[in-house]
């Protein structure tokens, strides 16, 4: 499970947030990481909207963002605060433009996290148990995949309470369904 906030794309935003690396960096370290490690979870966060972006360089990080294909995404407009660089930059971006910019990226980032998650249908993962829904009658557990937050979604098994199933419990679970945030899943039986 990787976190790697990168928060553009653009070699010409990257250098204007005084970020280390540039595109080239990122590109080679996301495929070094899928090489070497298939299974690994990427994680990162971008914003939208900071002094000077153009829309070259949105497009340039939409792109980015559809070819590195990242299991979880945030985005965040960009917001004035005092005391930093980006404060007295201009010209500034419009509210509307970040906004559009935003539900561009995680409309496209939604599509991609359905099918990766899709991927993990009719495969067997040890889980710890989180907790018990008893209003919606279901477990809630985590496999590598999830962090413990309420950014990754979650592991869903819909099934009554059981006694002998408690919080920090691992437990074999199938996963049978799948939609942009979550996963639902079974409790594999031991045969």
């Amino acid at each position: 499970y990787f976190d790697i906030p990168i928060q553009h794309a653009s070699n010409n935003m990257l250098k204007v947030m005084h970020r280390r690396g540039d595109k080239e960096f990122l590109v080679s370290l996301i495929n070094k990481i899928k090489t070497n490690i298939p299974d690994a979870i990427i994680r990162t966060t971008l914003i939208v909207g900071f002094p000077t972006e153009t829309e070259d360089d949105f497009n340039e990080l939409y792109s980015f963002v559809n070819d590195a294909k990242f299991n979880r995404l945030g985005v965040f407009t960009y917001s004035d605060e005092e005391d930093t660089k980006g404060y007295s930059m201009e010209p500034k971006v419009d509210q509307s433009i970040m906004d559009e910019r935003l539900d561009k990226i995680m409309s496209l980032q939604n599509s991609i996290s359905l099918q990766l998650n899709k991927e993990y249908i009719g495969n067997t993962y040890k889980a710890i148990v989180d907790s018990y829904d008893f209003k919606k009658n279901r477990y809630i557990v985590r496999n590598y995949a999830y962090a413990p937050d309420d950014v990754d979604g979650c592991i869903y098994i819909n099934t009554p309470y059981n006694e002998n199933i408690k919080p920090g419990d691992i437990i074999d679970i199938e996963i049978i369904d799948a939609n942009s945030y979550d996963l639902i899943g079974k409790i594999k039986v031991q045969n």
